[in-house]
């Protein structure tokens, strides 16, 4: 952490990243205090998203997470660790859809393109389609070249399979 904290805002995260993934796997109460501490400490606020998606989420860290972003100290990007399903076990829906309501209800093009690839990679099921309201962002659904969300694209399956 000492080592972290030292190299600043360039250094690289795989260290302290592999360093907290042990910590993690031996004491995961131990992991979690250290990962909150880091999120609301001033040297460490620009890499907190990068040391949760290296070393996971639980519930405990999400509802930490969703107090960070309210404080400005997390960025929406940071909430596509949900999008890995192996990462959302044991997380309640609930805390999921705090998050989706979050981001929609702030919109923005980055924050909708981020609540749609977590939406999808979590409920995505042609059973069980995700319901957005037409008027809930600026995209056309009806015009794929609109889905572009600055960061990535919204793979192309979702209009048909997973959004009514």
């Amino acid at each position: 952490v000492d080592a972290q904290r030292a190299a600043g805002a360039d250094g690289k995260t795989q260290l302290i990243g592999g360093y907290l993934c042990g910590v993690r796997q031996i004491d995961e109460s131990l992991w979690e205090q250290i990962i909150i501490d880091l999120m609301f400490e001033k040297d460490f606020a620009n890499i907190a998203g990068q040391l949760i998606r290296r070393t996971g989420v639980n519930g405990r860290i999400l509802q930490v997470m969703i107090r960070a972003y309210k404080d400005g100290i997390l960025k929406a990007n940071d909430f596509l660790v949900l999008q890995y399903r192996h990462e959302i076990k044991g997380i309640t829906h609930d805390l999921i859809k705090s998050v989706l309501n979050i981001l929609v209800t702030e919109g923005g093009e980055e924050k909708i393109g981020v609540a749609l690839e977590i939406a999808a990679a979590v409920y995505c099921d042609k059973d069980h389609p995700i319901e957005i309201p037409e008027g809930r962002s600026r995209i056309s659904w009806s015009q794929p070249e609109t889905w572009w969300m600055g960061r990535s694209t919204i793979w192309p399956g979702l209009r048909n399979s997973c959004v009514k």
